[in-house]
C-alpha cells in the first residue's frame, strides 16, 4: 500500500468521525425513544469496530514499511 493511499484511508476514517460527531452533537435526547437507543447505540458499534480494523491494518501496513 503506497502512503497516499493510506493518508487517504486515514481521511476517510476522519469523516466517519466527524460524521459521528455532528450526529451525537444535534441530537435531542427528549425525542429518541427507548427502542431507537439499541439500534442507534449497535450502529454506533458496527461503525467503531469497523474504524478500528481499518486504522490497526492501516498501521501494520506503515510500520512494515518502515522496516
Amino acid at each position: 500500500m503506497s502512503d497516499e493511499r493510506d493518508f487517504e484511508k486515514l481521511r476517510h476514517l476522519a469523516y466517519k468521525l466527524r460524521c459521528m460527531g455532528y450526529f451525537l452533537e444535534t441530537q435531542d435526547p427528549n425525542h429518541v425513544c427507548p427502542s431507537d437507543f439499541d439500534e442507534v447505540q449497535y450502529g454506533f458499534s458496527l461503525i467503531i469496530n469497523e474504524m478500528a480494523l481499518e486504522m490497526v491494518a492501516i498501521s501494520e501496513s506503515m510500520g512494515k514499511k518502515d522496516q
